[in-house]
């Protein structure tokens, strides 16, 4: 077996003119013509190198052959610092000759028995579901797609870790590196090595990502139109947002209304459209105090659509404003939209249609229009699940009331008037849903100049059809 050992080098920085210590992996071995030696492997001047001893230098060649020549470990090992440095170079050593064609004798395949239980597992990876992803970025022509975006090798290899990272349910950049550097072995499809990649290279491709955001997404979305060779007939769209913690320095950065409840942060509105496969095709980012409906016109007017095929526009509440039903009306869209008219749900209904699915069955009713017919649907099972939310916020509305109520006899109580309507502005604020079916009557002891109660009424009324949907559309 041939004798390994680390070499240090004497470099110039000609750009500062330093003198700095280099070291390299070299290997020694006899020839017929005497003894030669070949650099395996150059490895710079790291500062982790640097403090190495001569014995630990000794010990890392040692360790790096050992790895090499698939050699038991010693009984009582090595340092943690020499064998972190030991497995690094060997790896890097291992994918630099994978593509070699020179076969040395010692590399040749043995076969021996061997004890499955005194088998043990270092840097174990996974590969199947990033196996699966690749072909799929394949499928889809990712690279060519990137590399006509000017994108390098390198930054379109980055590109494909972070999606597989962030189909993998990591959420950030730096659990992303985590994922890359312990638990993937993404890098071996792709033929490269990411035990060097920078997080702060992670932050540069994706902000490199995000100014191509939408020539990406037209070029990926015409890829799977000539894959899957469907037709655009429907658009589906929604919104959300997202919050900021800390500072963002960033415009789209505004306080609005929070779907997550984060009234202390400021958002960034999403908004996403597809088409009845499921396929995106566009997505957009906006203020996070815009006005959802405002948005709608703005968006379908960004999407280029085959003029001779009729769409049909589809979305909730949220965009169903009488406004935008005139603009989709004016364009010559269909749409199916939920209807923001609560006076309807409260008709005396006799559900004349019955759909069964596979678990639980809806009612549903017709009505049609001028120019638009209105779809009201009844399910018992969300009915089911609505009536045991809305008892749950009843229970917890009504105990805190009655809380409210007998402190007014208890004794270091909260007792004025103005307390008392602000406690309970802030109850019906958190309450929305339930608190709006309650009459609250709060009366003043006028003996005392209105400061202090003596009345306290409350008064449950729901409608009677509380659980129902309604739908409106102008469909072909």
């Amino acid at each position: 077996m041939p004798f390994t050992y680390i070499r240090p080098v004497a470099k110039l920085d000609k750009k500062n003119n330093k003198k700095y210590t280099a070291y390299e992996l070299v290997q020694s071995y006899n020839t017929p013509k005497g003894p030669r030696q070949e650099v395996i492997l150059y490895l710079g001047s790291s500062n982790k190198l640097s403090d190495l001893t001569k014995e630990e230098f000794k010990l890392l060649a040692k360790r790096i052959r050992d790895i090499l020549y698939n050699r038991p470990r010693p009984l009582f090992g090595f340092s943690p610092k020499i064998e972190e440095l030991a497995e690094f170079y060997a790896d890097t050593i291992i994918k630099k000759n994978r593509n070699s064609n020179t076969v040395d004798n010692h590399t040749l395949a043995q076969f021996t028995s061997v004890g499955i239980d005194s088998i043990e597992h270092s840097k174990v990876r996974t590969i199947g579901a990033e196996y699966i992803i690749l072909e799929a970025l394949k499928s889809l022509s990712i690279d060519r797609i990137l590399k006509g975006l000017g994108f390098s090798q390198k930054e379109i290899n980055t590109t494909i870790a972070l999606i597989t990272g962030k189909l993998f349910g990591n959420t950030s950049e730096r659990s992303i590196h985590s994922f890359l550097q312990n638990q993937s072995a993404i890098d071996e499809l792709l033929d490269t090595n990411f035990n060097k990649l920078s997080l702060s290279s992670l932050y540069r491709v994706q902000d490199k990502l995000f100014n191509q955001k939408e020539q990406i997404e037209s070029k990926l979305y015409e890829k799977e139109k000539d894959l899957f060779n469907f037709q655009e007939t429907i658009l589906l769209f929604d919104m959300t947002n997202s919050y900021f913690e800390g500072k963002a320095y960033t415009d789209l950065a505004q306080y609005g209304h929070s779907k997550e409840k984060r009234t202390d942060c400021p958002l960034a509105s999403l908004a996403l459209a597809l088409n009845q496969y499921g396929f995106p095709v566009k997505s957009f980012i906006f203020k996070g105090n815009v006005s959802e409906p405002k948005t709608l016109s703005s968006i379908i007017e960004s999407i280029t659509m085959d003029a001779s095929i009729q769409k049909c526009i589809v979305f909730d509440a949220g965009f169903a404003t009488t406004e935008n039903l005139s603009y989709l009306k004016e364009h010559n869209y269909k749409y199916i939209v939920v209807s923001r008219d609560i006076s309807l749900k409260l008709k005396d209904i006799d559900y004349n249609d019955s759909i069964d699915l596979k678990n639980y069955s809806l009612k549903a009713y017709i009505e049609k229009q001028d120019d638009e017919s209105c779809l009201y649907v009844k399910s018992d099972a969300k009915e089911l699940k609505e009536t045991s939310m809305m008892e749950k916020f009843k229970e917890k509305f009504e105990l805190f009331l009655s809380n409210l109520k007998s402190g007014l006899s208890k004794k270091n109580s909260r007792k004025s008037y103005n307390a008392i309507m602000q406690r309970l502005g802030a109850l019906k604020e958190r309450y929305i849903r339930i608190a709006r079916f309650y009459t609250i009557e709060v009366i003043a002891d006028k003996c005392q100049l209105s400061r202090k109660l003596t009345r306290f009424f409350t008064n449950f009324d729901p409608p009677l059809f509380l659980i129902s949907s309604l739908y409106s559309f102008q469909y072909f």
